[in-house]
């Protein structure tokens, strides 16, 4: 699949037309390999997610016959146009299958997206349930004397756990994240603005502008999840019992009450989590296929056997006919994501020269390497993102001036809406959206600061700061025992 490319150190004796060959060269190798991972990928995954759709007793738990109706028939759509793909003696119109393939992945996420608006409308609810357990017990924790040793045991086990992961930017976020999301929720209006602010003109300030134009849209909807496209509408059964459990009176029950309750909100929120998982599942095996369509005359070795899997989805073949073609497909994807490990080590490595060099390369070469892009943005894409997320209308980066109003237009959004809600409710919301962005402090002392300032005793009930306490003790210690 091309030269064995050149040592690192080497590259820099490359003359401008040598470099641009390599890289044209090895990105046509990468194209090529991400195309037949992709291929035995959606054998491999199909074949799972068909046994999940021929499960009688999920497919039951799926509310709404037009959306249950929808996810089959589109699926059959996919299932079709693989076996087209998988046939080389048919010839496939790719831009008006592109068109349509695209236009049922925004079926998919548009189902998708609303789950997501019922799933966050769940844990909202939880949380609010949690604040009266909370609060149910407020007696008994009045009188447990608070062990301020404890508590700095516990700032000084996140400051620690934090520099620990300083090198890692994911764990080290997640943390920072979690924590938030976990700490009792005092600040003032303005206080939070200003957090806010000021995390989301650094966060975005060298994003493309339709990028952070999505994003604070997608802000928006984290606070207030009835922003999310039909809501309310598609998986209507779903919205009728958060409705129920959010028109319930709460305030005066007992705790073991309001533990039925939360157990009870706890099941459909596990129930939406699986119909979420299948439809991303199905929304990453999109791109996948998407990826086969755009690239067919590189795919190398066409499985006549795999159109079973096609035959399988029909009922035509049990289960048990195609796990040989699954073992095997198994193993060509371990053989070609060797050869993606090594090809993509050498294009970091044109790519790192071509990063030194000032304007030597052809205006051209771009245009030329923009099908491995494209196809590396939907290969990358393993949760099935917002198509407006991977490709966005403008490149063009946002300007201070306009992200400062996309910025102030969230923030008036949350004013309005905060002067409408009960104090429990505006700090939950407050305190999840908090959460979201990444790094919402400056600095670590800031952020260890909020932490000793949410766990001060002098402004916040003991009952919630033993609570919190408790449940950040509780996640510390699992995620010590997974990394």
């Amino acid at each position: 699949m091309g030269r064995k490319g050149f040592a690192k150190e080497n590259l820099g004796l490359l003359s401008d037309e040598e470099l641009r060959n390599s890289l044209l060269e090895n990105s046509g190798d990468q194209l090529s390999i991400l195309t037949n991972i992709s291929y035995y990928l959606f054998i491999k995954n199909s074949i799972d997610l068909i046994a999940i759709l021929k499960d009688k007793d999920f497919l039951d738990q799926i509310p709404g016959k037009v959306e249950k109706d929808k996810i089959l028939e589109y699926f059959g759509h996919i299932m079709d146009l693989f076996a087209r793909i998988n046939d080389p003696d048919v010839e496939i119109d790719i831009e008006n299958e592109k068109d349509l393939l695209l236009d049922l992945r925004k079926e998919y996420y548009d189902m998708l997206e609303v789950l997501q608006g019922y799933e966050m409308e769940t844990l909202y609810i939880g949380e609010l349930l949690d604040y009266y357990i909370v609060k149910a017990g407020e007696e008994e924790a009045a009188n447990i004397n608070m062990n301020e040793f404890e508590i700095w045991r516990l700032i000084n086990w996140i400051e620690d756990i934090l520099h620990r992961n300083a090198t890692d930017y994911e764990a080290y976020t997640h943390i920072i994240s979690k924590t938030l999301g976990l700490l009792p929720f005092r600040m003032s209006k303005f206080k939070y603005f200003d957090i806010l602010h000021d995390t989301l003109m650094r966060n975005f300030e060298n994003y493309p502008v339709s990028i952070a134009e999505e994003w604070i849209e997608e802000y928006k909807k984290i606070f207030d999840n009835t922003l999310h496209n039909n809501y309310g509408i598609m998986f209507d059964d779903y919205f009728t019992a958060i409705q129920g459990f959010r028109s319930r009176p709460i305030e005066k029950l007992e705790a073991d009450q309001l533990e039925d309750i939360n157990q009870d909100i706890m099941e459909l929120f596990w129930d939406m989590r699986e119909v979420k998982g299948l439809l991303i599942d199905i929304g990453v095996n999109i791109n996948r296929l998407m990826i086969m369509l755009l690239n067919k005359d590189r795919i190398l070795d066409f499985k006549k056997e795999a159109v079973q899997i096609f035959k399988y989805w029909l009922g035509e073949v049990e289960e048990t006919s195609i796990q040989s073609l699954k073992e095997e497909v198994e193993k060509e994807w371990d053989r070609w994501d060797e050869k993606l490990v090594i090809n993509s080590d050498r294009l970091a490595a044109l790519h790192g020269e071509l990063s030194n060099r000032e304007g030597p390369l052809s205006s051209d070469l771009s245009q030329k390497l923009s099908p491995t892009r494209e196809t590396l943005i939907y290969y990358n894409d393993t949760v099935f993102s917002k198509y407006e997320m991977l490709f966005p209308q403008s490149e063009d980066r946002i300007t201070q001036d306009y992200l400062e109003q996309l910025v102030d237009s969230l923030i008036q959004y949350i004013d309005r809406s905060v002067a409408n809600m009960g104090n429990i409710e505006r700090k939950i919301r407050m305190r999840r959206l908090l959460s979201v962005p990444e790094l919402p402090f400056k600095n670590l002392d800031e952020f260890l600061t909020h932490v000793e300032h949410s766990l001060d005793e002098r402004i916040v009930p003991k009952g919630e700061i033993l609570y919190s306490m408790e449940m950040l003790t509780n996640w510390l210690d699992e995620f010590e025992g997974e990394n």
